[in-house]
């Protein structure tokens, strides 16, 4: 029969408390962020980037680069937008009173069409969100997705 006897001190339980913790903070630190989230370069570049590996056809320069504030109650309006981002994965809901980025560029591979935009919502440098829209009247507004995805859902 195998015994282990175990001296417990109280600095040994406050190292353990403190080891604890750290592992909890270090697993938010991971494993906290959206999962649409993505970290940007500071030159911006980056949102061309993540379009383009989307499959869209961008400028490497955004045609408009603007600080807005999300509203710390959302309206009508922005709940609507809201569902929108979620169908994309992601959620404006953590920043609302925040100020964001928003970068406007100029989709070039759309078919048949001119006028659409891509709209990049970035925070601290990580995109949080985006829309994929026509600035036509009675034009049209879906989630950031892949060029196949909203191409398709157009269509249809």
């Amino acid at each position: 029969m195998f015994v282990l006897n175990v001296r417990l001190t109280k600095r040994k339980i406050a190292l353990a408390v403190v080891c604890l913790v750290v592992i909890i903070l270090l697993g938010f630190c991971v494993f906290g962020r959206d999962n649409k989230a993505q970290n940007i370069d500071k030159a911006g570049v980056s949102c061309a980037e993540f379009l383009q590996n989307l499959g869209w056809q961008v400028p490497d320069q955004p045609i408009e680069q603007k600080e807005i504030q999300i509203p710390e109650e959302f309206m009508d309006v922005y709940e609507n937008y809201n569902n929108l981002q979620r169908e994309a994965g992601y959620d404006l809901k953590k920043y609302k009173g925040k100020k964001v980025t928003r970068y406007t560029f100029t989709i070039t591979n759309f078919p048949g069409r001119s006028d659409v935009r891509a709209n990049v919502l970035v925070f601290e440098d990580i995109i949080i969100g985006g829309d994929i829209s026509s600035t036509e009247l009675n034009g049209f507004m879906v989630a950031l997705d892949t060029y196949e995805n909203v191409v398709n859902k157009i269509k249809a």
